[in-house]
Formats: C-alpha cells, structure tokens, sequence
C-alpha cells in the first residue's frame, strides 16, 4: 500500500507543478494520505473549499482541525482512495476553485 500511495502522491504532486504553481504551495510528504497545501495570503481557504465543492471536489480548510483562532492558510487534499486519472481531474478542478476566488 505504502507503494500505491507514493506514486498517487508523485502524481499528485507533479500535476500540482504543472497545474497550480503560484496558486497553492504544495509540499511532498514523507508518508500519509494526504498533503498539506499553503495558500497564499487573501486568498480564503474556505472559500476555496466551498468553491471546489461545488464541482464536488472536497478539500478541507486547515481551519476545520484547528483550536487555534488564527489557524494557517491552507488546505488538506486527500489522495489515497483516488487514481491517476481522478487525481489529475482533482486538480484541474482544484486549479478552477483558486482561479474563482483569486477573482
């Protein structure tokens, strides 16, 4: 499994570069499902969410899983369960939710 998800999380990441550069900081991850992504500052994470939602794209705020009242900018975009294909569709989806509120 380990395996898998190292390869959906280079797709993942590699579609982010092409996809999402100077919209959403994307770092690697040693291990995980999931990725943690910075936005930057104006840019409202929720907003983010509820737009990419609305193309059913779920990503969460950071802000959902925090106590702190001024949580970090950014999301957590799950890639475990989703293939290639899926994957680069999410993010595509992913780079129209930004573009919108960027607007």
């Amino acid at each position: 499994m380990r395996k898998l998800y190292e390869e959906r999380q280079k797709t993942l990441l590699g579609e982010a570069k092409k996809q999402l550069e100077g919209l959403l900081e994307v770092p690697k991850a040693d291990a995980g499902m999931h990725l943690i992504d910075w936005l930057p500052d104006g840019i409202c994470a929720e907003g983010v969410a509820e737009k990419a939602a609305q193309n059913n794209l779920k990503v969460s705020p950071i802000a959902a899983y925090s106590f702190n009242p001024h949580p970090p900018n950014g999301l957590i975009l799950g890639y475990a369960s989703y293939n290639e294909k899926q994957i680069k569709e999410g993010v595509l989806l992913l780079k129209n939710a930004l573009l919108e509120e960027y607007d």
